[in-house]
């Protein structure tokens, strides 16, 4: 814990990712019903007799407006979200500062000022690409500097931290070790599940990619016959050919259990919320997932999901990743399996190879879960100079941009304009199928409480460049704009750069801000999407 202890009126809960402030906010103001007996944290407070108004707390990211500024006594936002508003493009108004220049940016920062700030998860903001000028990382040092040299109290919340990031947080925001502002809060060990893990590694090298994925579907189904089962791949790709081929096993309730389910990024969000209520039902009185159950999944399930399964399956990755896959294996105590098979060729468009090799090297030695904690040292190796993790211009333009009074808006825009994120090593897009918005305008004139945005699925820059030709129009209010038609002019130049990008398929275009420029919600693509395994792209195999 870092600040000042006198303040806390208010608190901004901020999070790495939309769907972990989704699941959060869900299970923090859910009542029980039929179908969810377990009530959420106001609820219970409420019940209590304790004066709690469920108005008072907001979800706000790119997808949800439920607090625009930052206002409310309990704000749960996202990473990029809480960024842009402390660095005067709040997101509620950054259509209109790109497209009129202007913004009431100060009236954000006012309620970050006087805020209790949580990071929360903050493990997943650093260490996400090639450990070179990090702009999560770099970003999220320039807040605290501001944020300290105006004592607001903050709280680090973070599960794995490789110790060269440790020292480069507290060298540039100049914190010492005795500082009386600096207060570490560890949870007691009493309450941590006593676990028993049995750890392997499979070497399946020398087979056939077919083979292999084969080879991984029999062992789950095996093991679904004594246990829960969590299947995870490095890809969406080898996840929804791994789900495939379980699924068809499944049939058979001899050969494999009673239920698999996909989870990964390319789902829209009521497709998500549906796999996540399937994990809650299928927890039994000790809060475990029941026997026969299989979830295949990607890394979206590494954080912010509360879930124990009896058997893990996974593809090698970095410490850090494997550490949060383990944790979702007898989180309540009790027996729990580990297989570890290959890291494969696909994969090396995720993670640093030399990483997971050193890592795989180092388990294969010991098969202890301390191992796999131990190896976090090899970042520490890895990274030879922790300065080299910052965009040293981004971090001096954003603390400048900060302290600054006559500083604006339009000194984030240009930054925006030449990294295009501040928190990711790629732009995440919103994009829209025609199936899905025809499903979305069904639901919506059956008289179902839906939104648009629950329809909307992300996808990362490089996947909208290699499909580039399947980008067939713009959601805008609700309503499709085909780039055939006979589009309003404000939109011809956009399409003129989209063509141009379509063609050369490497056009120097930040579509973030294009989007906004536009008020485009989605782009529309040529795809299908499967009300089972997500978006689907022909030929696409990452």
């Amino acid at each position: 814990m870092l600040g000042r202890k006198d303040l806390g009126f208010r608190v901004i809960h901020v999070l790495p990712l939309r769907a972990i402030g989704d699941k959060f906010f869900r299970d923090l103001t859910r009542e029980p019903s039929e179908d969810s007996k377990k009530p959420g944290l106001l609820w219970i407070l409420k019940n209590n007799g304790l004066q709690v108004n469920p108005r008072d707390v907001g979800l706000q990211h790119m997808s949800s407006r439920g607090s625009p500024f930052l206002a409310k006594r309990y704000v749960i936002t996202t990473i990029d979200t809480f960024i842009t508003s402390l660095f005067k493009l709040p997101v509620s108004e950054i259509a209109m500062a790109v497209r009129r220049g202007t913004a009431h940016y100060e009236i954000s920062r006012g309620f970050i000022y006087s805020s209790t700030v949580i990071l929360d998860e903050f493990h997943l903001y650093v260490l996400q690409g090639s450990f070179k000028g990090e702009r999560t990382l770099t970003s999220i040092i320039s807040a605290l500097k501001g944020l300290i040299d105006a004592e607001i109290p903050i709280i680090i919340a973070t599960a794995t931290l490789p110790k060269k990031v440790q020292k480069i947080i507290e060298k540039e925001i100049k914190l010492e070790a005795d500082d009386a502002i600096i207060e570490e809060i560890a949870g007691p060990a009493k309450d941590m599940p006593r676990r028993n893990l049995k750890i392997d590694l499979i070497d399946y090298h020398n087979v056939d990619k077919s083979v292999l994925l084969d080879q991984i579907s029999n062992e789950s189904c095996k093991r679904s016959l004594e246990g829960s089962v969590l299947v995870i791949s490095n890809t969406v790709g080898d996840a929804i050919d791994i789900y495939s081929r379980i699924r068809d096993r499944v049939k058979n309730i001899r050969e494999c259990g009673s239920d698999v389910r996909l989870l990964h990024s390319r789902m829209a969000g009521f497709h998500r919320s549906e796999v996540l209520k399937w994990l809650e039902s299928s927890e039994d009185k000790d809060r475990k997932i029941k026997k026969g159950s299989i979830l295949v999944a990607t890394q979206v399930v590494e954080a912010g999901v509360d879930v124990s399964f009896d058997h893990l399956i996974t593809e090698a990755s970095p410490p850090d990743n494997l550490i949060q896959r383990i944790g979702r294996i007898a989180r309540r105590g009790g027996e729990g399996y580990i297989i570890i098979y290959p890291f494969q060729d696909k994969s090396k468009h995720v993670y640093i190879e030399d990483i997971v090799k050193e890592t795989i090297k180092r388990i294969r030695e010991k098969k202890e879960q301390s191992t796999i904690e131990l190896a976090l040292e090899i970042y520490d190796e890895y990274i030879r100079n922790p300065q080299d993790l910052l965009k040293i211009d981004l971090l001096r333009s954003l603390y400048e941009l900060d302290r600054n009074l006559s500083l604006n808006h339009r000194i984030l825009i240009k930054l925006l304009n030449e990294f295009c994120t501040l928190t990711r090593d790629s732009e995440i897009l919103p994009v829209i199928t025609e199936d899905l918005y025809n499903l979305y305008k069904k639901r919506k004139d059956s008289g179902d409480s839906v939104k648009i945005d629950d329809f909307i699925v992300p996808l990362d820059t490089e996947t909208i460049i290699r499909n580039s030709e399947r980008i067939k129009g713009f959601l805008i209010d609700e309503e499709i704009v085909k780039l055939e038609d006979n589009s309003p002019k404000d939109l011809q130049n956009l399409i003129m750069k989209f063509n141009r990008m379509i063609k050369s398929r490497d056009a120097n275009i930040c579509l973030s801000i294009e989007m906004m420029k536009y008020s485009i919600d989605a782009f529309l693509i040529e795809a299908n999407y499967d009300l089972e395994r997500g978006l689907i792209l022909r030929g696409d195999t990452f």
